[in-house]
């Protein structure tokens, strides 16, 4: 008895061996239109992540066709700005995933001291997604614009000491 697979069967074959791409969904949302400067903001982020391990989000701030800056708040309270140890960022664990989905609260606030900040103006925002593998390159969020503003100037007191008073 001779069998004859011929292409089709092959790549059914094919398709049975490959293991399944791991697809993750960032969907970032409730930034405000514009914050100052110094202040920081939380947005709401979605995870949907499929057989994900441990996961880092990093939110950043940036120009079209610029580099990346900001800030983002950690599970402990600190922020992190750019860094290679990915597992700094805001960690959500694999236990944390609700059959794939996680949804949450992320603090971000811009980094002014960063070369990549150009002063006052538009941006977009963004949150990456790393794993603990040594990723240089991240899953992306959609983008939201907004402005960030300059500091809010402090009023100077008025001062009448010089004006002549009425005898």
């Amino acid at each position: 008895m001779k069998v004859y697979f011929g292409l089709p069967g092959i790549l059914c074959a094919l398709l049975l061996i490959v293991s399944p791409v791991l697809a993750v969904t960032l969907t970032v949302s409730n930034a405000p239109g514009s914050l100052d400067e110094n202040q920081e903001i939380q947005v709401d982020v979605s995870m949907l992540c499929l057989g994900c391990n441990d996961s880092y989000l990093r939110g950043v701030f940036y120009l079209s066709g610029s580099n990346y800056f900001g800030f983002t708040q950690n599970n402990s309270g600190s922020w992190i700005s750019t860094t290679n140890d990915k597992t700094q960022y805001f960690k959500i664990g694999q236990t944390d995933l609700i059959e794939g989905s996680w949804n949450g609260k992320l603090k971000v606030k811009p980094d002014t001291s960063d070369s990549a900040y150009a002063g006052p103006g538009s941006y977009y925002l963004k949150v990456g997604r790393y794993t603990s593998a040594g990723d240089t390159s991240a899953d992306w969020s959609n983008d939201l614009s907004l402005s960030i503003t300059g500091p809010t100037p402090t009023p100077t007191p008025t001062t009448f000491s010089d004006v002549p008073s009425t005898s």
